[in-house]
């Protein structure tokens, strides 16, 4: 029971984001296969059947910077108050990418049937705070560095998938 809770978890979590929109929203209103993962009881209501052969979901992310925080520094020169201010967004466990890859490779529908395979993959890397300063104040004379960050994890899953 726990590994099917724990797989359904997943499912939402590591959803492709095809069809589903931003942050799933609307998921319960998908017209096409996608509705296998985010509501499955929708397939009654389609009108026939549908079908896809490949599709790509992907979100990439950060933990520190947004996207005005980047245009803002691109292709200038950094004084100290930048880097300062730089370093002051990124959290003490450093600097982290979470990135998520959803590729269905078959997704069938027909009246109230699904079926589907697809691969789901997650993974993070977090760059430690003091390389960070490393690279934007250089290594001075009498200076020590601990390199420490929180965990890194790789993540995929391999899913079949049969509704009625």
């Amino acid at each position: 029971m726990m590994a099917w809770g724990l797989s359904v978890l997943l499912s939402f979590w590591l959803s492709s984001g095809a069809g589903t929109g931003v942050g799933a929203g609307g998921g319960y209103l998908l017209r096409s296969p996608g509705r296998l993962f985010v509501n499955p009881a929708l397939l009654s209501y389609q009108p026939a059947w549908s079908f896809r052969l490949l599709s790509l979901g992907m979100e990439i992310g950060n933990n520190a910077f947004s996207v005005k925080d980047y245009n803002g520094i691109v292709g200038d020169t950094l004084d100290e108050g930048e880097k300062t201010a730089l370093l002051s967004k990124i959290p003490s466990g450093g600097w982290a990418f979470t990135t998520r890859i959803g590729i269905g490779g078959f997704e069938w529908t027909a009246k109230g049937f699904g079926f589907s395979l697809r691969e789901l993959t997650s993974f993070r890397i977090a760059i430690p705070k003091d390389v960070l300063r490393l690279i934007l104040y250089g290594n001075p004379i009498g200076s020590q560095y601990q390199f420490t960050s929180d965990p890194q994890y790789l993540l995929s899953i391999g899913s079949l998938t049969l509704s009625y």
